[in-house]
C-alpha cells in the first residue's frame, strides 16, 4: 500500500496537469478567437481594396474617355481653324489682285481724262448735247455705287469700268460738260470713280478683319471644317460671278448693246454670296443648327438644375448653337448666392435670387421669375432663342406659348423620360449629359440575393416588370420602368408584407414571381413617402401605403410623427402649424400638378382646424399630387446647442425639460413659444437658434 504522502502528491501533480492543460486550451481559443478576427479583418480590407480597384478603374475609364473626347474636338478645331486662315489669305489674295485692277483703271481714267480736257481745247465752238441710249433695266442690279449698297468686289469693278467706259465714250464722242453738270450727275465718272474707291477701302477692311480674326480664334469658338469648306466653295464661285457682272457692266455701257437677264441674276447671286461671307466673318462660324447665328439667352432653374451639372449644361447649348449663350442666369433661394458662388463664377453663370415670401401660392416663385425675365428677353429680342434648363414639366405649356408668338425656345432636360415628355407635348427639347452616379444598386441586389448583379439580365426584368404593371394599372405611360410607388401599391394590393422597398430594383426582383397571379389596382390606394433629410440612406426611408377614406388626414399625419388628437382642438391647431412649417416649400411643389386645389386655406386659430384638415385630406387623396412629405424636425441637434448655450443641463435631459428650455430661448428672443405642440415648439426653436429672417428661404 502506497504511503499517504504519495498518494497526495501524485494528486496534487494532476491537479497542477490538469490546470495547465486548461490554461492552455483556454489561451488555445483565444489565439483561434485571434485568428479569426484578423481574418475578418483581412476579407474586409481585401474587400474594400477590390472594391477601390474597381472604382478606380472606373473613374480612370472615364477620365480616359472625356481625354480622347477632348482631343477629337481639339483635331477638328484645328483643322477649323486652318480652313478659316487659308480663308482668310485668299480673300487677301482677291484684295491684292483687285488693287491692281484699280490701279490700272485709275490710270487708263487719267489718261481718259487728259485725252478729254485735250478735244475740248481743240473744239472752240460748244457741241449739242448727244443724250445717251437708256441701257437696260438689268444694269441696276449688276452694279452697287449708290449710297447704303454693301460694298462687293462685283459693284467695286463694276464701278471702276463704268467710269472708264464713260470717259472713254465722251472723249471719243467729243462731247464735253460743265464741271457743275458733273457734280450734279449721278452717274457720273467722278462718283463711279469715288463709289469704288469707297467700296475698295471697305472690303480691305473686311479682310483686314477677316484675316485678324482667323489669327486669333479660340479653340472654342473656332469654325468646323465643313462650314469653312462652304465659305471657300461660295467665295469661289461668287468671284467667277464678280467677273462676269464686270464684263456685263462693260458691254452694258456701250450704246445700243443690251444686257442679258441671266447674266444680270447671275451677278446678284455673286453679291449675294459676298454678302453670306462677309456676314459670317463678321459673326463667326458656326456649324449648321436649327437656329443658326442666333443668340440664345440660358436661364436655369436652381430648384431643379445643380451646380454639378452647370458644365453639361453649357457644352449642350454650345453643341446645340456653336457659341457660348448671351446671357446665362441661375434662379434659385437667396441663400444659395453664397453657396454656389465659386460654382457660377466658374461657369460665368449670374444669379437670380428669387424670394419665397412665406408663401405657398401657386404659382412657384423661381418658375415665375424665369418666365418674367423670359418675356423680358422675347419681347426686347424676338429673333434670340431662349433655352430653359429644368426637370419641371411646367414649362411645357409655357414652350408652346413661345412656339405661338414666334419666339424660338428650347427645354434643356437631363433624363430620357423628361425627353420623351417634351416629345409627346410637342416642345423642342435637348438632352444635355448628366454626370455619372452610382444609384447602389450592384451593391443593394448582392447584399439581398447573395449572387452577382447582372446588368443585362437585371434591365430585362425591369422591362418586364415595367410592361405588367402597366396592364395591371400600376404604372402609368411614363416613366417607363417599375418606380417606388407602383411597386408599393402593387405590394399592398396583393397582400406582400415586409417588402424591400428601396432601391427600386430589389423590389423589382422581388415583384417578379408574384406577377402571374396579381391582381390589377384597386384604385383605391394611395402611396406616401416620409421625406426624412438629404442625407437619409434609401434602405432607411419610411413609406406607407393608406386606402382612401374618411379621416385620412389624421392617420397620415399620426404616422408621420405629429401628435395630432381630434379631443383636444388646441394642440391639434399647434400640430397642423407645425406640420405647414415644415412643409411649405413641399406643400408648393408637389401641388403643381394637382387640378382639384385651387386655393389653400390660411390657419388663423383654432376655428380653422377643421378646414385644414379637410383640405389637407382632399390633397392626400388626390393622385395628381406627389405624396412626399416632412415629418417633425429632429431634436438632437438643439439639445446640444440648449445645453452648450446652458439652457440645458444635459443634451440626454428628459423631453419635458427640453421643452421648457425651448420656451426659455423663445422667450429671450421674444417670440410667442406654443402652449402644446412640441413639434412646434422646436420648430420656431430652430429658426431662432439660425436667426432667419426669412424662414422658408432655406425650407
Amino acid at each position: 500500500m502506497l504511503p499517504a504522502s504519495f498518494q497526495e502528491n501524485e494528486a496534487l501533480r494532476l491537479k497542477c496537469a490538469e490546470a495547465e492543460e486548461q490554461g492552455c486550451w483556454e489561451e488555445a481559443t483565444t489565439r483561434h478567437a485571434e485568428v479569426e478576427e484578423w481574418q475578418a479583418r483581412c476579407s474586409a480590407l481585401e474587400a474594400d481594396a477590390h472594391k477601390a480597384e474597381r472604382l478606380l478603374a472606373e473613374e480612370l475609364q472615364l477620365k480616359a474617355e472625356e481625354l480622347t473626347s477632348s482631343l477629337r474636338d481639339l483635331e477638328a478645331t484645328r483643322k477649323g481653324q486652318t480652313m478659316a486662315q487659308e480663308l482668310a489669305e485668299s480673300l487677301e489674295k482677291s484684295y491684292k489682285e483687285l488693287n491692281s485692277e484699280y490701279s490700272s483703271c485709275h490710270a487708263e481714267l487719267s489718261e481718259a481724262k487728259q485725252e478729254a480736257e485735250r478735244l475740248r481745247q481743240l473744239q472752240p465752238r460748244p457741241v449739242q448735247q448727244v443724250q445717251p441710249q437708256p441701257t437696260s433695266a438689268p444694269r441696276a442690279s449688276l452694279v452697287a455705287t449708290q449710297a447704303g449698297e454693301p460694298a462687293t468686289l462685283g459693284s467695286t469693278v463694276a464701278a471702276l469700268r463704268r467710269a472708264r467706259a464713260s470717259l472713254a465714250g465722251e472723249a471719243i464722242e467729243r462731247l464735253p460738260q460743265q464741271p457743275q453738270q458733273a457734280q450734279a450727275d449721278p452717274g457720273s465718272p467722278s462718283r463711279d470713280v469715288s463709289a469704288g474707291l469707297k467700296a475698295l477701302q471697305r472690303l480691305k477692311a473686311a479682310a483686314g478683319k477677316a484675316k485678324a480674326e482667323a489669327g486669333a480664334e479660340s479653340p472654342q469658338s473656332s469654325p468646323s471644317g465643313s462650314k469653312a469648306a462652304s465659305l471657300i466653295a461660295s467665295r469661289s464661285k461668287a468671284s467667277s460671278l464678280w467677273l462676269k457682272a464686270a464684263q456685263t457692266g462693260d458691254a452694258a455701257k456701250e450704246p445700243g448693246t443690251a444686257s442679258s437677264h441671266a447674266e444680270a441674276e447671275q451677278a446678284e447671286t455673286g453679291m449675294k454670296a459676298s454678302r453670306d461671307i462677309r456676314t459670317g466673318l463678321q459673326n463667326g462660324y458656326t456649324r449648321a443648327d436649327p437656329f443658326p447665328l442666333r443668340a440664345v439667352a440660358l436661364l436655369i432653374d436652381g430648384d431643379q438644375i445643380g451646380p454639378q451639372w452647370f458644365e453639361s449644361v453649357l457644352l449642350a447649348v454650345q453643341t446645340m448653337s456653336g457659341e457660348r449663350p448671351k446671357v446665362a442666369v441661375c434662379f434659385g433661394a437667396p441663400h444659395l448666392a453664397s453657396s454656389w458662388k465659386s460654382h457660377l463664377t466658374q461657369h460665368g453663370i449670374q444669379f437670380q435670387k428669387v424670394e419665397r415670401k412665406n408663401t405657398t401660392d401657386l404659382p412657384d416663385p423661381n418658375d415665375a421669375a424665369i418666365m418674367e425675365v423670359a418675356n423680358s428677353i422675347a419681347t426686347a429680342s424676338p429673333d434670340s432663342c431662349i433655352a430653359i434648363a429644368s426637370t419641371d414639366s411646367d414649362f411645357l405649356d409655357y414652350h408652346l406659348q413661345l412656339k405661338n408668338r414666334g419666339i424660338h425656345s428650347v427645354a434643356l432636360v437631363p433624363y430620357t423620360s423628361d425627353e420623351k415628355r417634351c416629345a409627346l407635348s410637342g416642345v423642342e427639347s435637348c438632352r444635355f449629359r448628366v454626370p455619372p452616379s452610382n444609384p447602389g444598386f450592384k451593391e443593394a441586389f448582392e447584399a439581398r440575393f447573395q449572387r452577382e448583379y447582372e446588368e443585362e439580365r437585371a434591365q430585362e426584368v425591369f422591362q418586364e416588370v415595367g410592361n405588367a404593371l402597366k396592364e395591371l394599372g400600376y404604372l402609368p405611360e411614363l416613366p417607363p420602368f417599375p418606380t417606388a410607388r407602383s411597386l408599393a401599391i402593387f405590394f399592398h394590393a396583393n397582400k406582400i408584407e415586409d417588402v424591400q422597398l428601396y432601391p427600386w430594383c430589389v423590389a423589382a426582383f422581388l415583384a417578379r414571381p408574384l406577377l402571374d397571379a396579381a391582381v390589377p389596382n384597386p384604385g383605391d390606394l394611395l402611396f406616401f413617402e416620409a421625406m426624412e433629410g438629404r442625407k437619409q440612406p434609401a434602405a432607411l426611408k419610411r413609406w406607407r401605403v393608406e386606402k382612401a377614406k374618411d379621416g385620412l388626414a389624421l392617420a397620415v399625419l399620426g404616422w408621420l410623427g405629429y401628435e395630432v388628437l381630434s379631443e383636444k382642438p388646441a394642440s391639434l391647431c399647434e400640430e397642423l402649424r407645425a406640420f405647414w412649417h415644415r412643409n411649405s416649400k413641399a406643400m408648393r411643389i408637389n401641388l403643381k400638378h394637382s387640378k382639384r386645389v385651387t386655393s389653400m386655406p390660411v390657419l388663423r386659430g383654432e376655428m380653422d382646424c377643421a378646414e385644414m384638415l379637410h383640405f389637407l385630406d382632399t390633397v392626400f387623396k388626390d393622385n395628381a399630387v406627389r405624396q412626399q412629405w416632412r415629418p417633425p424636425p429632429d431634436d438632437r441637434d438643439t439639445r446640444l446647442w440648449l445645453a452648450r448655450k446652458r439652457y440645458l443641463p444635459d443634451a440626454e435631459a428628459p423631453r419635458s425639460e427640453v421643452l421648457a428650455a425651448m420656451v426659455a430661448l423663445l422667450q429671450d428672443r421674444g417670440v410667442e413659444a406654443p402652449e402644446h405642440s412640441f413639434a412646434l415648439t422646436l420648430c420656431l426653436a430652430q429658426e431662432a437658434i439660425l436667426q432667419r429672417r426669412n424662414v422658408l428661404s432655406r425650407v
